[in-house]
């Protein structure tokens, strides 16, 4: 079974994609914590409005993700989907902390689950909104080709990422 959750999503919607099982287990979490948050320079910001943005970012998908952990079988996979902005950039600030808060909570559950065999990796697509590679990403990790795979952070982003780091 595949389950996939958002940010906000409530604990009874949670239990209930669950629920729907034969054994209420689940094989894959794919967790989307990709924003629409409109992007704002750091001046544009204040603490208000820095805390209220990583706080749906951060604090709602862990609060999704301690609700399904339980149904997980052994060796199960999973998989966020996380924004490219954790390697920073202009205007995006919150987003780049958000992002790299969600890394390191996914970094940490594949430490953390390693011991069930689950492995936890994080797919980060462009920027510009195309999802090409996703599929086959999310394809790849479910095998047992990626059953060392764990911890990882993949970005699905054509090279776009290198452009960025031109001297």
């Amino acid at each position: 079974m595949i389950t996939v959750i958002g940010p906000g999503m409530e604990t009874d919607a949670l239990t209930a994609l669950v629920a729907d099982q034969p054994d209420n287990r689940c094989d894959l979490l794919l967790v989307n914590a990709l924003s629409d948050s409109a992007a704002n320079d750091f001046d544009q910001l204040d603490d208000q409005l820095f805390d209220k943005r990583c706080i749906e970012d951060v604090v709602d998908c862990f609060s999704d993700i301690s609700g399904i952990l339980p149904s997980l079988r052994t060796g199960s996979r999973i998989v966020f989907l996380v924004p490219s902005d954790f390697l920073g950039g202009t205007g995006c600030a919150y987003q780049a902390t958000s992002a790299a808060m969600l890394v390191g909570l996914a970094r940490s559950l594949a430490l953390e689950l390693a011991d069930q065999m689950i492995t936890v990796n994080c797919l980060a697509p462009s920027k510009d909104g195309k999802l090409d590679g996703m599929r086959e990403s999310i394809a790849f990790l479910l095998t047992d080709k990626a059953a060392d795979v764990s911890g990882q952070v993949i970005l699905i982003d054509g090279g776009t990422n290198l452009s960025l780091r031109k001297s």
